[in-house]
């Protein structure tokens, strides 16, 4: 089935993720929210690694936005500290997705932010846990935490006062091995599969829609399915459980609790 609408926009479109650096041995932590904009439109998984990792090499040296002040850099203010290296990897067995960062020697921590626990990310598109992204709010106690760190902390350490299982952040000293300063999704990401709920059968690949009593027969009982699942959701609309989309050959429904009040079904077959 084509795609017919995108997958990058609106607030997936900015990727952000936040940075503490300890600039001298035993001193204080500062931090800078750092952000790179992704292309709008439909893209798969793959080519929106590539792009991904194009922008975290930051190449040209204006990919990256410095929120603070708005200067493309990596830098932290009044800082003279080298960039991070920064590695997004997609493992076709498990579908997981993971970014690995290295700072050779210098104190470092970085994770996935995003300003406020209402707004949706790329991260979590791509299976990042959204309980575990760092939020506006966390960024002083987190301060607060590492600062208990030892001088030459290594990123094993850094898990001892920030819980992996808790944020999605990581150490990125080099002294340890590369699992200890990779981050890996929680789950399976959604980025090229678009959220809903679709019916299909296989049965009715060479009947038209509508010519089938086999897909009347599915559709009643994906409608069923459907207002169950409303009802068990509380949901008052429509468009509060899922905004139905106007994809061709999928069976679209909008629902109020118990009444169906719309069905529209494609013209064209179900491939």
């Amino acid at each position: 089935m084509p795609n017919y609408y995108h997958n990058i926009y609106g607030d997936l479109k900015t990727a952000k993720f936040v940075e503490f650096y300890r600039p001298t041995s035993g001193g204080d932590w500062v931090y800078e929210v750092l952000s790179f904009n992704l292309k709008e439109g439909y893209t798969e998984t793959d080519n929106l690694f590539s792009e991904m990792q194009s922008n975290f090499t930051n190449a040209s040296g204006n990919e990256i936005t410095r929120e603070s002040d708005g200067s493309t850099t990596v830098q932290h203010i009044g800082e003279t500290d080298t960039p991070t290296i920064v590695s997004v990897s997609h493992d076709s067995t498990n579908y997981l997705n993971s970014i690995s960062f290295d700072s050779g020697t210098q104190d470092k921590v970085i994770g996935l932010y995003v300003d406020d626990q209402n707004k949706h990310t790329i991260w979590e598109s791509l299976g990042f846990d959204k309980r575990r992204i760092i939020k506006q709010t966390d960024l002083d106690q987190i301060k607060a935490q590492l600062k208990s760190l030892a001088p030459g902390a290594t990123a094993l350490d850094v898990q001892g006062v920030l819980h992996p299982s808790i944020l999605h952040m990581r150490g990125c000293s080099s002294s340890v091995a590369a699992e200890y300063r990779t981050l890996v999704s929680s789950h399976v990401g959604t980025h090229s599969n678009h959220n809903g709920i679709y019916i299909a059968s296989q049965a009715t690949q060479t009947s038209p829609i509508g010519q089938s009593d086999h897909l009347e027969r599915v559709a009643i009982r994906g409608l069923r399915a459907l207002l169950i699942c409303c009802r068990r959701r509380e949901c008052s609309s429509p468009e509060s459980f899922h905004e139905a989309q106007p994809l061709e050959r999928i069976l679209k429904f909008k629902f109020v609790l118990d009444v169906v009040i719309f069905i529209q079904v494609s013209s064209e077959s179900i491939a």
